[in-house]
């Protein structure tokens, strides 16, 4: 009998993980957190945009309004804050307020075992965000300007939904990953439009064993790139942690030498794959011919993601093969020809001037 109620219980626990593949693992739900502390951001000063055009019309709107709120003590206190902690980006703040409690006391809490590394660090790096962006949210009427921006952003996260489990089974069909990967990695996936962001940036966290997907305003109607690249980090991360030290410290010449000619160069080995990853499974969903995904990953190149086009070159091979991307990830790693991309990249250099 106790066989039996156990097979039964077994039964109905991958039953239920498997129901949650669907669209009830994720949450669109607008979070007044991140509009706080990109509201803070904003106000304190970071212009930051990458689109040429100029900023979101929300972001623009949101701005305005907050002109005249804060007094000249108060507004150089959070410019003070601004230029001593972000140095101009924008990363920080958002990861900052999700591992806090909320309004209007904005208390850091958030379980380490179920949570990220850069949690713990975006707390001592941010230390004593909590009672200033709490003091932000009273002085600037930040309730008031939610209840007016609230539903905009919400719209602005309800028109990705229809995306957001193709994407994820897109990732999941490439990577030849278990169907519940991300059911199993994550209690909930929460999507967040984030207008008052550059356009063209996104990040992702998990906090408290919730996976957390933040993207800036894109041009151009919703689709499921918007979700590939965040998602596919928390396939990546992982196999880049398990490389040996002595593996990753053969190609720091290479990310050495693409960081002295470009500024974007960033988390080479994460990105190198994720961008690369991003723009296949994007070219097999929309598709776009080789000549066009080749093109796009040598966009990525230029940026100063140096291992992408090794990374692409591999990659039909490992279509070719019958092993899990996790598999075939350390073949990939170990075939990258550190003196033919550096040449590669010094030839790219050269053509560019």
């Amino acid at each position: 009998m106790k066989a039996a109620l156990l097979v039964i219980i077994i039964f109905i626990s991958s039953f239920a993980r498997a129901q949650r593949t669907n669209d009830s693992l994720f949450d669109f739900t607008a979070d007044v957190r991140l509009f706080t502390a990109y509201a803070f951001m904003n106000a304190a000063g970071n212009d930051g945009e990458w689109r040429k055009a100029g900023m979101h019309p929300i972001r623009i709107a949101v701005r305005k309004d907050l002109e005249g709120r804060l007094d000249s003590s108060f507004q150089k206190k959070i410019e003070n804050f601004r230029i001593s902690h972000d140095r101009g980006s924008w990363t920080g703040y958002g990861p900052y307020a999700l591992i806090t409690s909320g309004p209007p006391d904005f208390q850091v809490s958030f379980d380490s075992s179920t949570s990220d590394e850069y949690c713990r660090e975006i707390e001592k790096a941010y230390a004593g965000f909590s009672p200033l962006l709490a003091e932000f949210y009273k002085k600037a009427n930040i309730a008031q300007l939610w209840e007016r921006y609230r539903p905009l952003i919400q719209a602005q996260n309800d028109l990705r939904k229809p995306f957001a489990q193709r994407a994820l089974g897109d990732i999941i069909s490439y990577c030849r990953l278990k169907k519940d990967f991300f059911s199993r990695n994550a209690n909930r996936i929460h999507f967040q439009s984030a207008p008052l962001l550059s356009y063209f940036t996104a990040e992702t966290e998990k906090v408290n064993g919730d996976i957390h997907i933040i993207a800036g305003p894109q041009e151009g109607k919703p689709d499921e790139s918007e979700f590939y690249h965040e998602a596919l980090h928390h396939v990546i991360n992982p196999l880049v942690d398990d490389l040996d030290s002595n593996t990753t410290a053969t190609f720091d010449y290479l990310f050495r030498l693409a960081d002295s000619t470009s500024q974007n160069g960033y988390g080479q080995f994460y990105e190198g794959f994720v961008r690369t990853l991003d723009k296949v499974i994007g070219g097999k969903r929309f598709g776009e011919s080789d000549s066009v995904v080749t093109a796009n990953i040598m966009r990525e190149y230029k940026l100063g993601f140096i291992l992408c086009p090794s990374i692409y070159e591999q990659l039909k091979q490992y279509e070719a093969s019958r092993m899990t991307f996790a598999e075939y990830f350390p073949k990939i790693v170990a075939n990258i020809d550190v003196a033919r991309e550096r040449q590669r990249w010094l030839d790219s250099m050269k053509s560019s001037k």
